[in-house]
């Protein structure tokens, strides 16, 4: 993800030697510490915090070249929001068990439906099949 550093970065394989080379985006890696023949570390340069792109790895070594392998550095976004406000519940006003929050007016907030009877300082109004819509003022 941008803007998280990436590394250090193990490849894990089989039949590595101490010769092995990684190779990041066909270029050569400036730190590589073979770990054993299954285990490689890799130092993921600084630039890759900070450009969204796919970075290609190859192992190369006297006996053959890897398959290549990919790393994504991507932008998050942000996911969906279905209310703005923070629903909340006083507990001391009634049974929540069938408490439910919805945005009924569409003002973008979150409302309290639930059946019972009504609060101070909150609008009120009936919806059917006798349930209260409770709007906060």
């Amino acid at each position: 993800m941008l803007g998280v550093p990436q590394g250090p970065v193990y490849v894990i394989g089989t039949n590595f030697t101490s010769d092995a080379q990684v190779l990041l985006d066909g270029a050569p890696a400036s730190f590589v510490m073979v770990e054993g023949s299954t285990q490689i570390e890799v130092q993921i340069p600084d630039s890759y915090d900070y450009t969204v792109a796919t970075h290609t790895f190859v192992v190369k070594q006297a006996s053959g070249t890897s398959a290549t392998l990919t790393l994504s550095v991507y932008a998050p976004e942000q996911g969906p929001q279905p209310f703005v406000a923070i629903p909340g519940f006083d507990p001391s006003a009634g049974d929540s068990s069938n408490l439910t929050m919805c945005d009924v007016n569409g003002d973008g907030l979150a409302d309290a439906v639930m059946p019972g009877p009504s609060f101070n300082n909150y609008a009120v109004d009936f919806a059917p099949p006798n349930f209260l819509v409770v709007m906060h003022r």
